[in-house]
């Protein structure tokens, strides 16, 4: 990488960053991450009742398989 002692999260192409998937490069914050998402979800919907989530659309690739947009209505 160009300056990598830079925090970039913008930075591209940087595909071996990512959640899960394991191996050196697993995210250490993954299940504090994952349980917080767990709790914001929750209670959105427990604020929300009617949230309504639409179709997703996925990250394209042989790693990584997560949702890279899911439009919700209310």
């Amino acid at each position: 990488f160009d300056r990598p002692d830079r925090l970039d999260l913008g930075r591209n192409p940087n595909p071996h960053l990512g959640f899960g998937g394991g191996g050196r490069h697993f995210c250490l914050g993954a299940h504090v991450a994952r349980a917080q998402l767990r709790a914001i979800i929750g209670e959105l919907l427990s604020q929300i009742p009617d949230l309504q989530a639409g179709e997703p659309s996925y990250v394209a690739g042989n790693f990584i398989h997560a949702v890279r947009r899911m439009p919700v209505t209310w």
